[in-house]
Parts: C-alpha cells; sequence; structure tokens
C-alpha cells in the first residue's frame, strides 16, 4: 500500500483516522495512551501488509524481528552501561552487526530489499547507540515497535530520532482533541506532496522516459540536457513528495517528522545541495559516521578519511551497482575541492554558484540512473558537445520537436524546485483561497492518479 493508493486515501486513511480520533472520548489518559499506542501498531502493520497481503508477512516477521533483538540487545546495554563498559560495547557491536547484516544481505544476494528496510534499520542501529550514549532508557518496547513501524515514514522516510518521536507519543496521548492548526497544515501539506508526487514527478518521468528510450544516437545536446533536468527534478519532486505527505500525515495526528528537503536547486554548491537534500540520511551519517571518525576537528587527514568513509557508505546505502559508488564517488570529490578555494569562489559570485549546481547536479544524477557504463560515457558525451559516431541527430536542437508535449511540465518543475511556492504557500496558509486551492488540487491529483494510476516511488528500490 502506498500513500497515493486510492485505497490508503478513501478506505484505509478514514477508518484509520476514525478511530484515533474517536480514542479521545476516553477520558482516562492512560487508557488512551495504550489504545492508540495498540491502533497505530495495527494501524501500521496493516499498511504495511498492503492490506492483508499474504506476501508481505515474512518481511513483517523481519521487521519484528529486528524490533525485538534490538530492543533486547538495548536493554541489555542499558543495564549493563554503568557495571560493565565493554559489556555494553559489546550489545553495541552485536546490534550494528546485526542490523548492517541483514541489510547488506538483501541489499547485495538478493533482487531486492524489503520494503522500507534501509530507513527502519537505520532508525534501529541510531536508537541502539544513543541508548549505548546515556540519552534514554528503555522501558517500553511498543513504543520502539510503533516507533519503527509509524506508517507516515516507514517506508521512504524521514528518518527521524526515537526521542523525538517519544516526545511527540506523549504530547499526543496527553490530548483528546487534535489543534486545528496543526490538522489544517497537515492536511495542506499532504495534498501539496500527493500532487508533486502524483502528478508533477509522474509528467517529468515520462518526459525522461521519452529522452532515455530514444538515447544520445536520436537527440542533440539540448533535448539530452532537457532530459537529464527531467530526471533531476522527477526525483526530486517523487522523494520530496513523499517527504511533505509523510510530514503531513503525521502532522494531521500530532506528531513532528524532521524536513527532509530544503529547496537543494536554489543551492550555490555541491556542500549547500547535500546538506538541503535528503537531510536526514545526510545528518544520520553525520551523527553517527562522518563526527565519530573526527570530522573537521582532527585535521585535515581525517577531515579526508572521514568525508571518503562517509560517501562511500552514502553510495553503498544506495544499492549495489557501480554508479551508485560513481555518483557518491563525484559528490566526494567535489565536496571535498569545495573545501579549498572554490568555496570562497562561489560564495563571493553568487550566480556562477547557481550555475555550477544547475550544470553539476543534472550530470551527477545522470552517473545515478545510468547503470551502463557505455551508455552513460555517450550520454555525457553528447551533454559536452561532442557528437558521437553514427549519430542520427548531429546538430545540438535536433529532437526538440519530440519535446515540446514537455516544456510546460518542466516549467512547472523548474518553478516548484525554487523557495518561491513554498514562502507564498506559507504566507497565507491559514486563508480561504489557500483552503478552496486545497480542495481543488487534492481532486485534480485523485483525478490524475486515477486516470494514469499512482506513479512509483523511486526511493521504494533503495
Amino acid at each position: 500500500m502506498l500513500l497515493t493508493d486510492l485505497s490508503f486515501l478513501f478506505r484505509f486513511l478514514p477508518l484509520w483516522l476514525l478511530g484515533w480520533f474517536g480514542a479521545g472520548l476516553l477520558k482516562n489518559s492512560g487508557t488512551r495512551q495504550v489504545f492508540r499506542q495498540l491502533w497505530l501498531m495495527a494501524g501500521s502493520i496493516v499498511f504495511y501488509l498492503g492490506g492483508f497481503s499474504l506476501q508481505r508477512l515474512w518481511p513483517l516477521a523481519l521487521l519484528l524481528l529486528s524490533v525485538g533483538v534490538n530492543y533486547a540487545l538495548s536493554v541489555l546495554m542499558a543495564a549493563s552501561r554503568s557495571r560493565s563498559p565493554k559489556a555494553s560495547a559489546c550489545c553495541l557491536i552485536l546490534s550494528v552487526v546485526f542490523n548492517l547484516s541483514i541489510l547488506i544481505w538483501f541489499k547485495y544476494s538478493t533482487e531486492g530489499v524489503p520494503l522500507g528496510m534501509s530507513f527502519y534499520t537505520f532508525s534501529a542501529i541510531s536508537y541502539c547507540i544513543d541508548v549505548f550514549r546515556g540519552e534514554y532508557f528503555p522501558k517500553d518496547i511498543l513504543l520502539f515497535l510503533n516507533y519503527l513501524l509509524f506508517f507516515p515514514k516507514m517506508l521512504q522516510g524521514p528518518i527521524s530520532r526515537f526521542r523525538d518521536f517519544q516526545e511527540d507519543m506523549d504530547k499526543v496521548c496527553d490530548s483528546r482533541l487534535p489543534d486545528p492548526d496543526k490538522l489544517e497544515e497537515g492536511l495542506i501539506l499532504f495534498i501539496c506532496g500527493m500532487a508533486l508526487q502524483g502528478v508533477l514527478a509522474g509528467k517529468l518521468g515520462s518526459l525522461w522516459s521519452h529522452v532515455w528510450s530514444i538515447g544520445p544516437y536520436g537527440f542533440g545536446t539540448i533535448p539530452l540536457w532537457i532530459g537529464a533536468w527531467g530526471y533531476s527534478l522527477q526525483l526530486y519532486f517523487d522523494f520530496f513528495g513523499y517527504s511533505l505527505m509523510a510530514l503531513g500525515l503525521a502532522g494531521i495526528v500530532g506528531f513532528t517528522l524532521p524536513q527532509n528537503f530544503d529547496s537543494p536547486y536554489a543551492s550555490l554548491s555541491f556542500s549547500d545541495f547535500w546538506r538541503r537534500w535528503h537531510m536526514t540520511l545526510g545528518s544520520w551519517f553525520r551523527d553517527y559516521l562522518y563526527i565519530p571518525l573526527g570530522g573537521s576537528k582532527k585535521g585535515t587527514g581525517r577531515l579526508f578519511l572521514a568525508t571518503a568513509v562517509t560517501w562511500l557508505a552514502t553510495g553503498l546505502w544506495h544499492g549495489p551497482g557501480w554508479n551508485f559508488l560513481l555518483w557518491a564517488g563525484l559528490f566526494c570529490f567535489l565536496i571535498l575541492l569545495e573545501r579549498g578555494h572554490l568555496r570562497k569562489h562561489l560564495k563571493k559570485f553568487p550566480l556562477l554558484g547557481h550555475i555550477y549546481v544547475l550544470l553539476l547536479v543534472p550530470m551527477s544524477w545522470m552517473v545515478f540512473v545510468i547503470g551502463d557504463l557505455k551508455s552513460l560515457r555517450e550520454m555525457l558525451q553528447v551533454m559536452c558537445f561532442i557528437p558521437l559516431k553514427g549519430s542520427m541527430a548531429p546538430g545540438i536542437l535536433d529532437g526538440m520537436a519530440a519535446l515540446r508535449p514537455y516544456i510546460w511540465v518542466l516549467a512547472l518543475g523548474i518553478l516548484f524546485a525554487t523557495p518561491y511556492p513554498e514562502k507564498l504557500l506559507r504566507k497565507y496558509i491559514h486563508t480561504w483561497p489557500v483552503r478552496l486551492l486545497m480542495l481543488g488540487l487534492f481532486w485534480f491529483s485523485v483525478w490524475q492518479i486515477y486516470k494514469s494510476g499512482s506513479s512509483p516511488f523511486l526511493y521504494l528500490a533503495f
């Protein structure tokens, strides 16, 4: 079950929300808390099973195994932290090895990882590390289970921290009625995300599919660049749209998930771009890998080592393909290069920084998405104005006519990749024109999804 499935929107979600808000009728706060935790667990399990699909039973069993093992190890490490630090450290090592072994096995030894495994595994590791550091003591396995299973973020994040989830759970279980402002803001975020992921990302995907189906032997340089920008924006709106839907759903029921994107295409450098792109994954690697390795505090050599290892892990997290390692290596190289004099020049000349990002980031996504080295070389060669031998499109503009139907989609993508629509929406968020606009946008998105089907979430593959 996906967040844009019509069965989710018109069957699962209304029934689940009815039970969640109906718990507000319970006067006893303890009873209300237990009911809502059990109701959240039940809803998340049904959501993960895609209704009641038997094919999802073994991935669910694997997820529940992860819950049991990680919780048991966290209890042991917390109990032994003061009297036997070595035993506590051994429990932490066992937890990390257990989680990464399962993730690596499915990423590299099978056809693909079970839904959500890349995200809930990192959440479980962060939980165990924070318990080892003494930030909290495990005392409620149901709360930990809901932290990993929480259905708005289960499949594609954002990767949240247990402390924030625990605080939110205490607040929402204490309150009997939803906050009307948060409820409205959550609905608006959800609708915007549905439109971006379910409609705009799908249209941009059609543009990229058209370009890639013909390739550099049929298109000139400019159409290939249009295709590269199309894929860049498709990937962005697919993931950004899902993140907005997750934030919106969580907000409707009183939870606050961390922001995952911050207008990355408005960046002035690759460093800035990565800080704004998939922010929760970046912050996870920063807090649990980059800083423990020394980060920028222990000299240039340690900085280079920490950056290289972090980006190697980032590439491996995305999958076994050489293209992911090459993509990560490219980002690593450019970020290290920017730590020298390049970043100073980019800050001094902002226009140069924008051009640098808007040219090199789409090329990096070509490295990311094209898994064949020969095809990648040919694509980048024509994008760099070097014609191929035997090409059917020797001119840099040849093939433009075939892309004219997509120009308006690309223009919309460019507009919504800027921070200005979001700023305008936040300025007028609690006004009737925005409410009417959201109502229309919701039904338009539903109609598009009904007509074309749900747009596949690209990051489900990771």
